[in-house]
């Protein structure tokens, strides 16, 4: 009786390399796609009514959450337990920057992700050396600070109102 022997044949669909797993897009189909989604995407207020307007927007909230955190637990290996904490750094920040300042909200955003990035590095740079663990405890402890300290704003300084942004 004789064994053969069976070579494994990695799948096509499979990324064997470093470049081509961290890789955006990856060729000219994929950009048509993201071109074709991306003008959908943009007719959309054309079409739709508020309330569904207003619910893609929380759509795409959450996917950029999920995306990070994909990006973070998949590629890095990192578990993450405060993306949450980062997001509500973004939309904080262009709430307060757009209620106090008055500056557009496109300038807002470009606020938010530049508060949110600040408190990315920060947090990145001090659990840098920490084992995945650690890692997972300290994204845990800044979601909690977070939802204090916005608790402890929203209560002083705007009156518990919320903020409206205008778009």
């Amino acid at each position: 009786m004789t064994f053969q022997s069976y070579s494994l044949r990695i799948p096509s669909s499979l990324l064997t390399s470093c470049q081509r797993t961290f890789a955006l897009r990856r060729g000219r189909a994929q950009w048509l796609t993201v071109a074709v989604w991306g003008a959908i995407l943009l007719c959309l207020p054309l079409v739709l009514p508020v309330f569904w307007i207003h619910l893609a927007v929380g759509c795409l909230f959450a996917i950029i959450g999920a995306v990070a955190l994909n990006i973070l637990t998949g590629n890095a290996r990192l578990v993450s337990l405060g993306q949450a904490a980062f997001l509500g750094i973004g939309a904080f920040s262009a709430g307060l920057v757009e209620k106090l300042y008055g500056i557009p909200f496109l300038l807002a955003i470009l606020a938010a992700a530049i508060a949110s990035g600040i408190v990315g590095i920060v947090v990145a740079v001090l659990s840098l050396k920490l084992r995945v663990l650690y890692v997972a405890v300290t994204t845990f402890v800044l979601h909690f600070a977070i939802v204090t300290f916005f608790s402890i704003v929203q209560a002083v300084y705007l009156d518990a109102s919320g903020i409206i942004l205008s778009i």
